[in-house]
C-alpha cells in the first residue's frame, strides 16, 4: 500500500477493518514503512537507491557533479513512454519550476507537454542546486538530446524567468516562447491594486487590461490601450507598471493580436504545469522528503497519467458521436482526437452563418490549433467534398502515430 501512495492513516483504516480486534497504532504503521524503507536500500545512500531505480524503471537520466566534491548539482530524467510521446507531440512544451518537494530546497524544473486528445503528459524532471542560466541551459541540452536531431519544440510556455527563457533561446534558436497570461494577471493584482483607493475602479481597471490582453488585432489593441491610458490617467504608477514590467518588450508574447498567429494549440498559460505541481504537492504531504522518496511518488503519478492518455486515445478511436456522423467530417472521424473534431464542429456551424468570407472568419482556429477555419469548411460544402485530413496539422491525430505506443 505504501508502494502505492497509499497514507499511513489509511493504510491503519484498511488493517483494522479486516480485523477489529487488531491493536496496531500509528505509530507501528511508521515504523513499519521505515523498516521497509531501510531494507529496501540495502545499505545505498539515497542518491544511490534513486539511480538504481531510474536504471529498473528503464528512464532515461544525466547528472553532473561538483568537481571538488563529485557531489550531484542537476539530475534530469524522462519516463521512457513519454520520450515516445514527446517525439508525437513536441509541437508545444510548458515550463515551470516548483519549489518546497525536497528537504534539501532544490527547486524542481517539470517540463510537460499536451497530447492530441488535450491532456497533459510529464516530459522530463530537473532537480538543480540553482536557477542559473548555466543550470536552465543544462536541461534544456538533455532536453534536445531526448528529442533528438530532427525534432524540436516550436511554442515554449513559461513565466518571465529569464534566465530560463535565455537558456530556451539559445538551445532552441527556432522556438517562440510564449509568457503565461495567469501569471501577468497576478504580477498586475500584486503591484498595481495598491495604487486603486475604490474597489469598484480597480475592477474595471482589471477588465480593461483584460480587454487589452484579448485584443484580436494590432489595431484594436492600440484603441484598448489608447482608452486604457485615457480613462485611468490618474493612476500613472499602475499605467507605468503595465507598459514598463509588460507591453514594451513582451507584448508579441501574451497580446491575441500576436499570439493568435501561433500554433499553440490553445496553450497560453502554465496551468498545465501548474496543476501538475499542484498533484504532486498533494501527494508528498510534507517538503521534508529525500530525492527517492520524491521520486518514487512522481513515477506513480506518471503511471496513472499514461494510464488515463491510453484511455483517452481509445476513446477518440472507437467512440463516434451522433454529430460526427455528417458525411462532411467522413475523412476525420476516428482518425483526429475528439476535442480536435468538436472544434471543427463548432466552425462548420460558424461556416453555415459566414460561408466563405475570409475576413468574417478570422482564421484563428488555422493559425492557433492546426484545424480548418470556417471559410474553409465552407469552401469543402460547396464543393460538395468531406474535409480532407491532409488540411488537420499531425498533432492532432491519434491513430497513424498513436496506437503503436501501447
Amino acid at each position: 500500500m505504501s508502494n502505492n501512495l497509499v497514507k499511513p492513516r489509511n493504510i491503519l483504516m484498511a488493517i483494522k477493518a479486516q480485523d477489529h480486534r487488531n491493536a496496531t497504532t500509528i505509530k507501528t504503521i511508521y515504523n513499519a514503512r521505515q523498516r521497509y524503507r531501510l531494507i529496501e536500500k540495502g545499505g545505498r545512500s539515497q542518491m544511490q537507491q534513486l539511480m538504481k531505480k531510474l536504471g529498473e524503471c528503464n528512464y532515461v537520466e544525466w547528472h553532473r557533479c561538483e568537481r571538488s566534491t563529485d557531489c550531484i548539482t542537476d539530475l534530469f530524467w524522462a519516463h521512457p513512454m513519454a520520450i515516445e510521446l514527446l517525439k508525437v507531440f513536441p509541437h508545444v512544451l510548458i515550463m515551470d519550476c516548483t519549489y518546497k518537494t525536497n528537504r534539501y530546497r532544490y527547486p524542481l524544473l517539470q517540463i510537460v507537454g499536451v497530447t492530441s486528445t488535450e491532456l497533459t503528459f510529464p516530459v522530463a524532471f530537473a532537480f538543480m542546486d540553482h536557477e542559473y542560466e548555466d543550470n536552465y541551459t543544462w536541461a534544456m541540452e538533455r532536453l534536445q538530446s531526448l528529442m533528438g536531431s530532427n525534432i524540436f519544440p516550436r511554442v515554449v510556455v513559461t513565466d518571465r524567468e529569464l534566465a530560463l527563457i535565455n537558456a530556451i533561446h539559445k538551445v532552441f534558436p527556432n522556438a517562440t516562447t510564449l509568457l503565461c497570461r495567469w501569471h501577468i494577471s497576478k504580477n498586475v493584482l500584486a503591484n498595481c491594486k495598491k495604487f486603486f483607493d475604490r474597489k469598484e475602479t480597480w475592477e474595471k481597471f482589471i477588465l480593461d487590461w483584460q480587454l487589452v490582453m484579448f485584443a484580436s488585432t494590432e489595431n484594436e489593441y492600440e484603441r484598448r490601450l489608447h482608452d486604457l491610458t485615457v480613462e485611468y490617467h490618474i493612476y500613472d504608477n499602475a499605467l507605468d507598471y503595465v507598459r514598463n514590467a509588460w507591453l514594451n518588450n513582451y507584448k508579441e508574447k501574451f497580446v491575441a493580436a500576436w499570439t493568435n498567429k501561433i500554433m499553440h494549440f490553445g496553450n497560453v498559460t502554465t496551468n498545465r504545469a501548474e496543476s501538475a505541481h499542484a498533484k504532486l504537492k498533494r501527494h508528498l504531504g510534507s517538503s521534508q522528503g529525500d530525492f527517492e522518496s520524491s521520486w518514487t511518488i512522481i513515477n506513480s503519478l506518471i503511471e496513472l497519467q499514461h494510464t488515463e492518455i491510453k484511455g483517452s486515445f481509445e476513446k477518440s478511436l472507437t467512440l463516434v458521436q451522433h454529430n460526427f456522423k455528417p458525411e462532411i467530417f467522413r475523412e476525420l472521424r476516428g482518425i483526429i482526437s475528439r476535442n480536435a473534431m468538436n472544434m471543427v464542429l463548432k466552425e462548420t456551424q460558424i461556416a453555415q452563418k459566414i460561408g466563405v468570407d475570409k475576413i468574417s472568419c478570422g482564421c484563428v482556429i488555422r493559425s492557433t490549433h492546426g484545424l480548418p477555419c470556417a471559410h474553409e469548411i465552407a469552401e469543402f460544402i460547396i464543393q460538395g467534398r468531406p474535409i480532407p485530413l491532409s488540411v488537420v496539422h499531425s498533432c492532432r491525430l491519434v491513430v497513424m502515430k498513436i496506437s503503436h505506443l501501447y
